[in-house]
């Protein structure tokens, strides 16, 4: 049997056999959040207290939670080589590697009567299993990596300390620092606090007291969640979130993320809870087909009558009676299943409905848990036990059939993970990969609709636009709760050459979001574009009802200028000029109505307190040249 360092050096490369052809890759999905995008990440380890900031805002790159640790070690990428997504491809494998071998090291610890070939199977399974794939070949998903990585070490930690007679109070420190940066990684780290508990209660113990076993996990618990609650609170937050829905410029639903959001109190909301266990099993059992998106209406709001709930009842009804029976054994197959519940248990929406129905990262922490389970379970069923350091398992012909079979799942899994791995290239490969099965999710719709959108700019093409449109228009057919999707839609018909079609498409989205600016805003654009300047004007005055800043009251006056009254135009400029325009051509504008209106000292004032904001501008400048040599002729 395979010793010492060697299996290590296995799983190692077998780790990075398994990605290395990811490591040519760009960035791809939501990347952008925590790379491309994210200034604080480009600016790399320069000032790590940067990175412990929570910042929550309409930004792409402020939508990540807080998530420090994972958010540093992007930075070190940064560090190591600038931008470039190879590095980050390459560190997710070492990082992935390293993790597999600490689960290997955990679980000869946990279970060393089971012997290495146990482990190595159970570690071999995870090591290959085509549901990581979203974590190891996306690089965001580090931090599942990373709060995995430390919530194990936590794990080792507390064995420590259970099992050590000196450097207690170490060992106690570490777990609960490990525990603390697993949490700091990403938010279900907090649930390694329960399955510490669950090894305080495999660790049967005389040398310590019932309460310092437990109550070591419990303090730490308490800790993480103090820190949870102090971060995402207002006062911690940095936050603009709230003010751009209080202006009525900003909606987002979360109902195209997770239908879940529409559910009405827990007796809607459980029937969902077993159908996402059952999918997920499934997922972990039989990962056949795999996605990125689990969003409306690739998942949708099911009832208690639901095939699929009625079956995942029954199941889970007789894994708890398979709990009761295993719980004074304390076998493995009783840890595996505690630890996929428990690890799971944050993505059901008991406590909080989360931004996503499902997702395969999220199957990555408890996966190790069902297929330790799995595993127990086959030992449990052929009746051969794996542990070959008592005896070589391959002398008994149901050890061999059983190996086989464990054989053969390992072969297809690797096989599945490399051709996976191809899917995660780029934005394009994987929406292409998976186009087709999420043909009814409307989130993938439009998010391609986007993609090649951004393309066509490059090289325009009638077939092109047909696509860009179906794509929009996929998106909307599906859900109307989207109003990005349905103005984006509305401006791609409008850059297209098909405006009445565009105006029908922004009146759908006045009609769907009445009490929002933008829709009024947009469909007063397709007035200006078409010159019917009054009825532009019109939908510029209901969203500046909505909404008071600055572009209303500009295009407000841009429409009196149209219909030549120039003293309404002029008071839509003061009355906006209080909201503090950011850019010079509200100045100009401003300048250039006063001076229409014979106002020439006023205009020569809007001129210079627009080069006091932006001296440089040059538009501004030849113009203040201009009504200066004006006045001067004129007192000369």
């Amino acid at each position: 049997m395979l010793k010492g360092t060697r299996v290590y050096i296995i799983i190692c490369v077998v780790a990075i056999i398994q990605y290395g052809n990811t490591f040519e890759h760009d960035y791809a999905w939501d990347d952008a959040i925590v790379i491309t995008e994210n200034d604080r990440v480009q600016q790399g380890l320069s000032d790590p207290s940067i990175f412990f900031k929570n910042i929550k805002s309409d930004e792409i790159q402020h939508r990540y939670g807080y998530r420090p640790i994972s958010l540093m070690s992007f930075a070190l990428d940064i560090e190591l080589s600038e931008m470039t997504p190879k590095t980050g491809h390459v560190m997710n494998a070492l990082y992935y590697a390293f993790l597999c071998c600490l689960i290997f090291y955990f679980l000869r610890r946990m279970f060393p009567e089971k012997g290495a070939l146990f482990s190595i199977i159970v570690v071999g399974l995870f090591l290959i299993h085509p549901l990581h794939v979203e974590v190891v070949a996306n690089i965001k998903s580090r931090d599942e990596i990373l709060a995995m990585t430390f919530g194990i070490a936590s794990l080792i930690f507390l064995l420590n300390f259970l099992e050590k007679e000196k450097n207690t109070v170490l060992y106690a420190g570490m777990m609960i620092l490990m525990l603390v940066l697993s949490f700091l990684s990403k938010e279900n780290g907090i649930t390694f606090v329960g399955v510490l508990l669950v090894v305080a209660y495999f660790r049967s113990t005389e040398k310590l007291k019932t309460y310092l076993k437990y109550g070591l996990p419990i303090l730490g618990g308490l800790l993480l969640l103090g820190i949870r609650y102090y971060v995402y609170s207002d006062a911690f937050f940095e936050n603009n979130v709230t003010e751009l829905l209080e202006t009525n410029q900003y909606k987002e639903d979360g109902f195209i993320g997770n239908p879940l959001h529409d559910v009405n109190g827990f007796f809607e909301l459980f029937p969902n809870v077993f159908n996402i266990l059952m999918k997920s099993l499934g997922l972990i059992v039989f990962p056949t087909t795999l996605v990125h998106d689990y969003g409306y209406a690739h998942s949708t709001i099911v009832g208690w009558t639901h095939p699929l709930v009625i079956v995942s009842v029954l199941f889970h009804v007789g894994l708890v009676y398979v709990v009761i029976r295993e719980f004074k054994k304390k076998s493995a197959l009783l840890f595996g299943i505690l630890f996929y519940f428990i690890t799971l248990s944050v993505y059901l929406h008991i406590v909080q409905v989360g931004p996503d129905y499902m997702g395969e990262r999220f199957l990555f922490t408890p996966s190790l848990g069902g297929i330790i389970a799995i595993v127990a379970l086959v030992e449990r069923i052929s009746k051969v036990s794996f542990n070959s350091d008592k005896e070589p398992v391959w002398k008994h012909a149901k050890a061999k059939i059983a190996l086989g079979v464990l054989g053969v799942l390992f072969i297809m899994g690797f096989v599945k993970t490399l051709n996976r791995n191809k899917a995660w290239e780029n934005n394009r490969t994987l929406f292409e990969a998976d186009i087709e099965t999420l043909n009814d999710c409307a989130r993938t719709q439009y998010n391609y609709a986007c993609l090649l959108h951004k393309e066509y700019e490059k090289s325009p093409t009638q077939r092109k636009q047909d696509k860009i449109l179906y794509h929009y228009q996929r998106a909307v057919d599906i859900s109307d709760r989207s109003m990005k999707a349905m103005i984006d839609l509305a401006n791609a018909y409008m850059e297209f050459g098909r405006p009445e079609k565009g105006k029908r498409a922004f009146e759908a989205a006045v009609e769907s979001y009445p009490d929002f600016a933008p829709p009024y805003m947009q469909l007063a654009r397709y007035y200006l574009s078409v010159q019917d300047f009054q009825s532009a004007l019109d939908n510029f005055q209901k969203a500046e009802k909505l909404t008071q800043i600055p572009e209303v009251y500009q295009s407000m006056a841009t429409c009196n200028l149209k219909l030549n009254q120039l003293e309404k135009a002029l008071q839509n400029m003061k009355d906006g000029i209080k909201y503090k325009p950011s850019h010079p051509e509200y100045y100009i504008l401003k300048s250039d109505l006063h001076r229409l209106l014979n106002q020439n000292e006023e205009s020569k004032k809007e001129l210079e307190r627009t080069l006091e904001l932006f001296p440089d501008n040059a538009e501004a400048q030849q113009k203040h040249a201009i009504i200066s040599e004006l006045l001067n002729q004129k007192n000369y």
